[in-house]
């Protein structure tokens, strides 16, 4: 019998879990930075055209298992091992707790079998498309629609358009299926796996946009599994689908998942083109629904917004405790595009930044945060606090990604964000 203890490094992701990105391209999971794919497949794997068999037992995934099992720790992985280093949970660890002792046996098999799993995924991730009614800054075209129709408009400007926007350009999607989960094969797959399933991750684009997670959710209440099934669902909240709503209080529980950056008119700026009247019409609404519908709002952490963190708690702080709902918040920090990082931040208004995150440390009773993950924030602001050639050349390009797509959308960075004049 084999003895568990012995994976420290490994992650039951391979075993039980498919993910893909919004053009239907499949990865080992979401904090995986490349896809997998097999020699021969020069576009590697595809959901909606590669069947469940060709891709859960192909060569490249039952390496990776019996890498895992050997203790080896993967390039693949190494956002994980990135986090874990300094002290920070991971989604191998998160996922490990959830998944790991309930399915030990998969091990077992993957190892004698040189990989093979007979048993099918119970963990779905489905991105279907890129479709989307925001251009956020932090984000680029391959998950959002509309900033793919904004950089085609700009095409000819090459090479002023950003970095964060040009690693996943015009050149790279040139093959982007926009209906690749309309395919027989996308609905056979589902219809295999459905008795099977226990955690449906639902993100886009925005979900509540795609009419096919709609579908999908159809086809589960229909064949009776949605009482086995949990929901984890992206929202970026500008547009709440009844229909959907209601067909989510169906199933065994919904992690809902709002994402909310910034308050007021940075969040306009920050999240072009939505207003944050919207969003906080929309935020009360869903702090109405049944209570199988849980809340993990999600903020991501960047060189925009992080000097702002106590002004966004205090809003939720008012909004949430007049609901008298519980919501969890995760903060999360930027790492994609790097120019975007906290570590950019101009060393004054890193000084600042702290000053404020310390403030919310001494008063964690006034605020919402949970103490230990602001103070992880704060100490790698500390550590992060002398300037080098590198963050020096990334504001540079920052500051040029500014001005750019300021140009394009006709808006002003100092006016919402005053504090960074003769800064940048």
């Amino acid at each position: 019998m084999t003895n568990f203890t012995e994976y420290k490094n490994l992650c039951i992701i391979p075993f039980v879990h498919i993910s893909s990105k919004p053009d239907g391209r499949l990865r080992l999971c979401a904090k995986s930075p490349q896809e997998f794919s097999e020699p021969h497949l020069k576009k590697g794997f595809f959901l909606g055209r590669n069947t469940l068999n060709e891709i859960w037992n192909s060569k490249s995934l039952r390496d990776i298992r019996l890498k895992m099992l050997k203790g080896e720790k993967l390039d693949i992985c190494s956002k994980c091992w990135k986090l874990e280093k300094v002290g920070r949970r991971s989604k191998r660890i998160k996922d490990n707790e959830k998944f790991l002792n309930k399915y030990k046996d998969r091990l077992l098999e993957a190892e004698k079998n040189h990989g093979f799993l007979s048993k099918k995924p119970v963990y779905l991730d489905l991105r279907l498309g890129n479709h989307c009614n925001l251009k956020c800054r932090t984000c680029n075209p391959l998950f959002s629609s509309l900033w793919y129709k904004e950089l085609k408009k700009y095409e000819h400007e090459n090479p002023l358009i950003p970095e964060n926007v040009n690693f996943n350009t015009l050149n790279s999607m040139k093959e982007f299926k926009k209906d690749w989960y309309k395919t027989t094969v996308m609905h056979d797959m589902i219809e295999e796996i459905s008795p099977d399933l226990e955690l449906v991750y639902i993100s886009g684009g925005e979900p509540f946009l795609i009419k096919e997670h709609e579908m999908f959710l159809d086809q589960f209440i229909k064949r009776g599994f949605q009482k086995n099934i949990q929901i984890n669902l992206n929202t970026n909240l500008t547009y709440l689908n009844q229909s959907m709503l209601k067909k989510l209080s169906l199933f065994k529980k919904v992690l809902f998942m709002p994402s909310i950056d910034a308050y007021g008119k940075r969040n306009d700026w920050l999240r072009s083109p939505s207003r944050f009247s919207r969003i906080e019409r929309n935020f009360k609404e869903i702090l109405n629904l049944p209570e199988n519908v849980e809340i993990l709002l999600n903020c991501t952490l960047s060189v925009f917004n992080i000097l702002y963190l106590d002004e966004l708690s205090n809003w939720l702080s008012r909004v949430i405790k007049e609901s008298k709902r519980s919501v969890r918040i995760h903060l999360d920090v930027l790492h994609q595009p790097v120019e975007q990082h906290i570590s950019v931040l101009p060393v004054n208004l890193k000084i600042k930044a702290i000053g404020k995150i310390e403030e919310i440390i001494k008063n964690e009773e006034k605020y919402l945060f949970k103490k230990k993950d602001v103070t992880a924030i704060c100490n790698l602001l500390q550590n992060l606090k002398e300037d080098s050639k590198k963050i020096i050349s990334l504001r540079e390009q920052l500051k040029k990604e500014i001005q750019v797509i300021d140009k394009w959308r006709g808006e002003n960075f100092f006016s919402v964000f005053p504090e960074f004049v003769n800064q940048l």
